[in-house]
């Protein structure tokens, strides 16, 4: 059984974890291509990826290595989405939002650990009426090395003041999953966006926020 934990710190995914946005992003993945004249791979997994988007134009699509090319088509697709959850709204994932007030109630820190570029998170925020909820937010333009590595989930303990051992992370991703396990910290697996077989090494799996209490939450950090 794990350590119980001195004083847990919670760290969420943004998108699939916080937002339901797998649509919207394939959406506007879909828009880019068809702006940019490019071919686009299968999207069954666009919107769940957990990566930042300048590694799937890189690296996925492989649309292009040039680093300014992939500057200018990754901002483009981020500014697609952003109009898009401005335009059409945007749903959080159900209950999450009652279940970080709960948090906050109890006393539990809470941060964002997202590869998404900061804007669509705060434009995501205000379109959910989410801003206070969280004590720090930590997106893809704060770290080189996006997920899998570690560094986005080790800034957001570092910002919440918390020991990466007493951190709990709420990931729906693979690489989401294998960054905070790099990070040192527990991980609870929320199948919104991928089945318990994808996320072999998360700590705890819930299929979501409905049916996880904040009460729970804090019992099984403390080893209980």
């Amino acid at each position: 059984m794990p350590q119980p934990m001195k004083q847990p710190a919670a760290i969420f995914d943004w998108d699939g974890v916080v937002v339901d946005s797998s649509r919207l992003h394939v959406l506007s993945w879909t828009r880019l291509a068809e702006l940019e004249g490019r071919h686009l791979p299968d999207t069954q997994r666009l919107g769940s990826l957990g990566l930042k988007s300048q590694m799937v134009v890189s690296d996925l699509f492989r649309w292009t290595q040039e680093p300014a090319e992939i500057e200018r088509i990754t901002l483009r697709k981020e500014q697609i989405f952003r109009d898009m959850a401005r335009e059409h709204g945007i749903d959080s994932q159900p209950g999450v939002l009652d279940f970080l007030r709960g948090l906050n109630r109890l006393g539990v820190a809470a941060a964002v650990g997202s590869s998404a570029p900061r804007l669509n998170v705060e434009a995501c925020m205000e379109v959910l009426g989410a801003n206070g909820l969280f004590a720090a937010v930590v997106s893809g333009d704060d770290v080189v090395h996006g997920k899998p590595a570690p560094d986005i989930f080790l800034k957001a303990a570092e910002r919440l003041g918390a020991a990466p051992g007493d951190c709990v992370v709420f990931e729906d991703a693979t690489a989401g999953v294998r960054a905070a396990k790099n990070a040192g910290m527990r991980v609870v697996g929320v199948l919104t966006t991928h089945d318990r077989g994808d996320l072999p090494d998360a700590d705890y799996y819930i299929r979501g926020f409905t049916e996880f209490a904040p009460e729970v939450f804090i019992r099984w950090c403390g080893g209980a």
